[in-house]
């Protein structure tokens, strides 16, 4: 993420004795929840695989988004945390330009993942709201222009610091890395601010026009005719509708943690130079909020998503069955719009 903090400390040498414990707890954290992570988005990445109807549009997105939540989880955090830890008691010396080589890859990363989270909620607004252009969104090259978009902020967001030109990235006393981008650096500013605040303003409004969608969708559906014949014709649409809602709801539960995850950095950046300078730690503190948005989000598909859950059942009692049929209800989590649906959804105009 994009914080800054001031320029080293010497807190450390000063009062190592009382840091120590509580540094080496953080350590001990911050490894246990990237090992977490590493787990739940590969399991999850497992399940996705395991079965051909979950590999389906915006599943594509989802791939995506647990790959760059794989790499923050088992690299620039693991990174981070041996970094800081051993600028205090492993090493001799930090280079101090270190910095500009990992954590310039690690916030074009998140931004990468912050963007994907943002083109999965236009994907549902585009499922929920347009359904006939739906099948158009999600061919393989708008993935890809999906895709290329999302690295290409994350890598114009932090290239003109790490090349010197708007900014730079430096560590702390305590090792920890901040990019500080120039102070008439309007551009780098202006593309720090985008990226930062960019994806959750745009996941927040569509969400809240899906909601608002979702209560008329609710009372066509109480206030629909009884007639047999209207309701076997407009059931396929239904149920495809409804799927999307529930994948809807999904995205939301997870847009909210990873928003409440991401509330202590903004916080802390408002304190202040003063407060960080008195208590160093508190932004190493923080990258255990930061790190949860990865580590945990998979835990809310499986929770929230009931096709998930039928393939981990299927893999923990089945391991070497690769295909099968669900025995639940739901189908594939993005499924595709086959001709019968779009029929029935012109037949009922919805």
């Amino acid at each position: 993420m994009t914080n800054s903090t001031p320029n080293g400390t010497t807190l450390l040498q000063d009062n190592s004795e009382a840091l120590h414990g509580q540094l080496t707890a953080w350590f001990v954290l911050l490894i246990t929840f990237s090992l977490f992570g590493i787990i739940s988005n590969a399991l999850l990445l497992r399940i996705i695989a395991n079965h051909k109807k979950l590999r389906n549009d915006c599943s594509r997105l989802i791939i995506h988004l647990l790959i760059t939540s794989l790499i923050m989880c088992g690299i620039h955090f693991p990174i981070n945390a041996v970094v800081i830890y051993g600028k205090a008691y492993w090493f001799v010396a930090v280079p101090s330009n270190i910095c500009t080589y990992i954590y310039s890859i690690q916030v074009a990363t998140a931004n990468a993942s912050n963007w994907t989270e943002a083109w999965l909620a236009i994907n549902r607004l585009v499922a929920i709201i347009f359904p006939y252009h739906y099948p158009k969104w999600v061919a393989p090259w708008p993935f890809r222009a999906m895709v290329a978009f999302s690295w290409g902020m994350g890598i114009a967001t932090v290239l003109p610091i790490a090349l010197g030109f708007a900014g730079s990235f430096v560590m702390s006393g305590l090792g920890h890395c901040a990019m500080l981008p120039g102070a008439r650096s309007l551009v780098s500013i202006i593309f720090l601010g985008v990226s930062a605040y960019g994806p959750y303003i745009i996941v927040g409004v569509v969400l809240v026009v899906i909601l608002g969608h979702s209560m008329t969708f609710r009372t066509v559906k109480v206030t629909a005719p009884a007639d047999k014949q209207e309701v076997a014709q407009s059931a396929p649409t239904i149920q495809l509708r409804s799927r999307r809602f529930r994948v809807a709801r999904m995205l939301l539960v997870s847009f909210v943690f990873c928003l409440v995850c991401n509330i202590p950095t903004y916080a802390l950046l408002s304190l202040g130079a003063r407060v960080l300078v008195r208590h160093p730690l508190i932004f190493v503190w923080m990258r255990l909020s930061l790190i949860s948005q990865y580590a945990f989000s998979p835990i809310i598909f499986l929770c929230f998503n009931q096709d998930y859950r039928a393939e981990l059942r299927r893999i923990v009692t089945r391991p070497g069955r690769r295909l099968g049929s669900f025995t639940e209800q739901g189908g594939s989590i993005c499924p595709k719009d086959s001709g019968t649906l779009l029929r029935a959804q012109k037949e009922s105009n919805l």
